[in-house]
């Protein structure tokens, strides 16, 4: 008994003074850089002595106008110890390195031999104190400023507790972190034209911070060019090699069709419906509308609540579906009811549809079914195909 109590008072002390040791402070010096510059800074023409801030010129202000430098490409390496001088002239010198956290790691951040300089993690200036990296690879930017006939070094140390890494700086190397899953340009959707000639891809590109941007593409596959680019929809006309957008008019939203190789472009309709729609194919001037019909308000002083569901914005409004006539921008009610229809296909010579129509059931699970119906539009005679199913999700011709 006393030899078991023996050896685990063994082991608590080995494991303290484990901890103890990777708690100690560890400094690592960056040894080599990757380098872009001299640039020449020249002085301007004096016009006034002061500016509208009653503020004399100094080249050191130059060190906080922007800039954007890409280290992936273009560099030179140069060791930490090599002397940056600009002879008789002033000069902007950046250097910059990549530094890997394989965790969440706290370090503060010293630069001793240079006089004017601003420090930039991750593109945001820092004064190199309680500096946070997070899991992944990071970029150190210094930019520095060296006077006429000084010469200066850099000499750069991280101080920290946690476990960093310097990626050598003729190498490529990142971490995938995830910041690489949620930041960058993807491909959202791909639709080809009715001749396989033309492709209308959909990019989205995520920025650091969360801000992103949606782009439609239009490529000609035969000759590998990029026809043109737009942040508005771009669609295909069915049977069409012609693609059309939505855009503001005199008279309301218009539908405008372009053809690709010659930019040609012919309004289809002066007044579409504000909701989706869906072309119907042999160019037909008849679109189907999907249309919302807003559902009852709740009491201002007493809350009712129909379902669990019920509690999320919009879940009592109804969808339904409508023929418009681009001729005549007249709508006519295609279903009416108090249960969701949703249009899944159109077949080919575009005489019937394929919807789905919704409803819930919370006796027991699945909640919510589904049924199938296929509608000939020019008789409106329609037959189920699957009913009040809790598992089917779409349905094709």
């Amino acid at each position: 008994m006393h030899q078991n109590v023996y050896l685990f008072r063994i082991c608590v002390l080995f494991t303290l003074i484990v901890q103890a040791f990777n708690l100690q402070a560890s400094d690592i010096q960056i040894q080599r850089f990757r380098y872009f510059g001299p640039y020449i800074i020249k002085s301007p023409i004096i016009i006034d002595s002061l500016n509208v801030n009653s503020t004399h010129y100094s080249v050191v202000n130059q060190l906080d106008d922007s800039f954007y430098i890409d280290f992936s490409k273009g560099y030179k390496i140069i060791d930490a110890d090599k002397s940056l001088s600009s002879g008789s002239q002033s000069a902007i010198h950046y250097l910059g390195c990549s530094v890997n956290a394989s965790e969440f790691v706290k370090a503060e951040i010293t630069i001793e031999g240079l006089k004017n300089f601003r420090l930039y993690v991750d593109g945001t200036k820092s004064d190199g104190k309680n500096v946070v990296f997070n899991p992944g690879s990071h970029q150190l930017i210094i930019k520095c400023l060296t006077l006429k006939d000084s010469v200066e070094y850099a000499k750069v140390t991280l101080k920290t507790e946690g476990h960093l890494s310097i990626t050598e700086a003729d190498k490529q190397e990142k971490l995938y972190s995830i910041n690489e899953v949620i930041e960058g340009e993807r491909i959202r959707s791909v639709s080809l034209s009715n001749s396989g000639r033309f492709l209308i891809s959909l990019h989205s590109n995520t920025f650091a911070g969360g801000t992103t941007t949606w782009t439609y593409r239009l490529k000609d596959l035969q000759t590998k060019r990029v026809l043109a680019e737009s942040d508005k929809r771009m669609s295909w006309l069915p049977g069409e090699d012609r693609y059309y957008i939505t855009q503001k008019g005199n008279r309301g939203t218009q539908i405008v069709a372009y053809n690709p190789l010659t930019n040609e472009k012919e309004i289809l309709c002066e007044q579409a419906p504000a909701e989706s729609y869906t072309f119907l194919p042999n160019k037909s001037k008849t679109l189907i509308v999907t249309h919302r019909t807003e559902g009852p308000k709740d009491d201002k002083d007493v809350h009712e609540y129909l379902t669990p569901d019920d509690r999320q914005p919009g879940w009592r409004d109804r969808h339904s579906l409508q023929l418009f006539d681009m001729n005549t921008c007249q709508t006519t009610p295609l279903t009416y009811g108090n249960k969701n229809v949703y249009l899944t296909d159109v077949s080919q010579d575009g005489k019937e549809i394929l919807v789905t129509m919704s409803r819930n059931e919370y006796g027991k699970r699945p909640t919510t079914l589904f049924s199938l119906l296929k509608i000939n539009l020019e008789t409106l005679q329609t037959d189920t195909i699957v009913a009040r199913d809790g598992y089917i999700s779409n349905a094709y011709f």
